[in-house]
């Protein structure tokens, strides 16, 4: 939930409740299920990933600390960052 902005890009009907902007899905019990519960029609299926992240590159979203915590997000920028070192 790192790029809630991506969400209603990829699917008109999608809308990320403010209180999970930024949640980390890590520590949530079956994060699927909740976007399923929570985020509208048409219900979100795994294979929606991708474009999301392709819709959160697109509309400039993404950044090296984004405003939510998501610790594989920042493991992986950090990696991403060491590759220039």
């Amino acid at each position: 939930m790192q790029f809630p902005d991506a969400f209603p890009k990829v699917r008109s009907g999608w809308t990320m409740r403010p209180e999970d902007c930024g949640k980390d899905l890590a520590y949530l019990p079956n994060p699927k299920e909740h976007l399923q519960r929570h985020l509208g029609k048409p219900l979100y299926r795994t294979s929606d990933s991708p474009l999301i992240m392709a819709a959160a590159v697109q509309h400039g979203h993404v950044s090296a600390r984004p405003s939510g915590n998501n610790r594989s997000f920042r493991d992986f920028a950090d990696e991403l960052a060491s590759w220039s070192k």
